[in-house]
């Protein structure tokens, strides 16, 4: 997968993320958020976010300092 595509799943899935990880902290759901971190559509940033780094240091290794 390009860099793009990664910008684009993270771009996609962020608001709803936020919205529900908003609406269990504000009940106290934390293990629920941990749990939740495993499945769609946190999985998608989770993933995202990790191979992310490593993607742009394939393509751009000066620019990904």
């Amino acid at each position: 997968m390009q860099v793009p595509e990664y910008v684009r799943r993270v771009e996609a899935a962020r608001p709803a993320v936020f919205r529900l990880f908003t609406e269990l902290a504000g009940v106290n759901r934390f293990k629920d958020i941990s749990d939740d971190l495993n499945i769609d559509p946190f999985d998608t940033i989770v993933q995202s976010v990790y191979y992310l780094p490593w993607a742009l240091l394939k393509v751009d290794p000066a620019g990904a300092q």
